[in-house]
């Protein structure tokens, strides 16, 4: 499970929000999306997306916890049960590497990582 480290949070990469993630961050944060989008956001050719650079964390990391917890987005709820992840043994060994979570907590039923893999495909649709 979790073990809330914030080690996700500092991989370098893009954490794509489609619309309706940026109206609920937006309005988590009291915001506007152009205003969340113009403080946060990139425009990708996917999409909008928070760009973390190397070295940086994820803008919303503080103290190694999510400060959008209630709206973060799905490709950050369903970390790590990507389907690029989770359907390799041996990717998911390597994850595990950057991950001390995987391999702790409870076991995840075939149906539960299957669902978590769905929520987190259906974003490509969403950009």
């Amino acid at each position: 499970g979790c073990t809330q480290c914030g080690k996700c949070c500092k991989q370098p990469g893009f954490v794509l929000f489609d619309s309706d993630e940026q109206a609920k961050a937006a309005g988590f944060l009291n915001q506007t999306v152009d205003v969340f989008r113009d403080a946060f956001l990139v425009e990708l050719e996917e999409g909008w997306a928070i760009e973390v650079e190397a070295g940086h964390a994820c803008p919303f990391l503080l103290d190694d916890a999510c400060t959008i917890q209630p709206a973060k987005p799905k490709q950050c709820r369903t970390y790590p049960f990507w389907p690029e992840i989770s359907r390799d043994w041996k990717t998911w060994l390597f994850e595990a590497a950057h991950c001390p979570g995987i391999g702790q907590g409870r076991a995840y039923s075939e149906s539960e990582r299957r669902a978590l893999e769905e929520e987190f495909e259906s974003t490509d649709e969403n950009y």
